[in-house]
């Protein structure tokens, strides 16, 4: 998975032509990260993306995943496997190449530039799951769901009649709460409070920011 920093997403959510540069970005960044670990200079990826531009509450936040084979391919179709290494190459080829993309479109002002560049912690995210074996055919077939998934499930939603204006509520039932604020745990144990989404919300972030313009190819392969 290919994150970025919220400075950044404005910059894709007002033009959405700006997630092709994505796209070509991150494979760019995969491919060299590929061919430098296995010092193969002409090694064949094997690589699926699709975007994102949803997160848990339907707010806009553009993020890719990949199904990425476990290696190079030589062009004798053998394939040399990736050995174990560290994603934060990767993570730092990915943020340099994000920002200099949108420097040189003219959208960010090398001021801001420079602050990403010297951030610890930028925001910048490059996350990789286990390892799925030729044999866990149900596991592939869940990753390659996922990744394709809509923003939400008819079948989870549900409108819930309450107190709080306007009345009706569009949510999760997993997200059911009696009090007019929702508790979310966090992966740190720390409860923090998010505010319920009325209906005409709920519609409008699925829309604004699930949504992909009209003819919009959202995978890549």
């Amino acid at each position: 998975m290919f994150g970025i920093p919220k400075m950044l997403r404005p910059y894709f959510r007002y033009d959405r032509d700006l997630l092709k540069d994505l796209f070509r970005v991150a494979h760019e960044c995969l491919i060299e990260f590929l061919r430098t670990s296995l010092g193969l200079p002409e090694g064949v990826p094997g690589i699926v993306m699709a975007i994102h531009t949803f997160g848990e509450y339907l707010d806009f936040h553009p993020h890719l995943h990949a199904l990425v084979a476990d290696g190079l391919f030589a062009r004798s179709r053998v394939l040399h496997v990736m050995p174990e290494t560290g994603l934060k190459p990767l993570e730092e080829l990915f943020r340099a190449r994000v920002i200099r993309f949108l420097v040189d479109k003219g959208l960010l002002p090398p001021e801001r530039a420079r602050m990403l560049r010297s951030w610890v912690h930028s925001g910048f995210n490059v996350h990789r799951g286990r390892r799925v074996l030729s044999r866990e055919r149900e596991d592939m077939e869940r990753l390659a769901q996922y990744i394709i998934r809509n923003p939400f499930s008819v079948e989870k939603m549900r409108a819930h009649s309450g107190t709080d204006p306007p009345g009706e509520t569009t949510l999760y039932p997993w997200l059911d709460d009696p009090f007019p604020r929702l508790r979310h745990r966090t992966g740190h144990g720390v409860l923090r409070h998010l505010k319920r989404p009325a209906a005409p919300e709920c519609a409008s972030r699925t829309t604004c920011s699930a949504a992909p313009p009209a003819l919009q190819r959202c995978g890549r392969w």
